[in-house]
C-alpha cells in the first residue's frame, strides 16, 4: 500500500497509483455504468475487484490495512 488511509472518499483521479505499482484495498464505487461498491485495489494497470473483474470507479476510500486494524483494536494472533 502506498497511501494514507484518511477515511475520506476522494475522486479515482486523485489516487495516487503508479504503473506496475499495487495500492489498495480500497473501497470503489460507484462504477461508471452504475456497478454497487466494491472492495478492490490497483493492479498496477487497473482498477479490479477482489474476483478480478476490472471495474471502473468514480471514488475510493483507501482501507486501512488488517494488520492496522487488528493492532487498533489489541487482536493479535499470537498465542493462539
Amino acid at each position: 500500500m502506498n497511501g494514507k488511509w484518511t477515511g475520506e472518499f476522494l475522486p479515482i483521479d486523485s489516487a495516487p497509483v503508479q504503473d506496475g505499482v499495487a495500492f489498495g484495498p480500497c473501497l470503489l464505487g460507484p462504477a461508471e455504468h452504475g456497478a454497487d461498491w466494491i472492495v478492490g485495489s490497483w493492479n498496477g494497470v487497473e482498477w479490479k475487484d477482489s474476483n478480478g473483474f476490472v471495474f471502473a470507479p468514480r471514488v475510493y476510500l483507501l482501507l486501512e490495512p488488517l494488520t492496522e486494524v487488528s493492532r487498533r483494536l489489541g487482536l493479535s494472533s499470537q498465542g493462539s
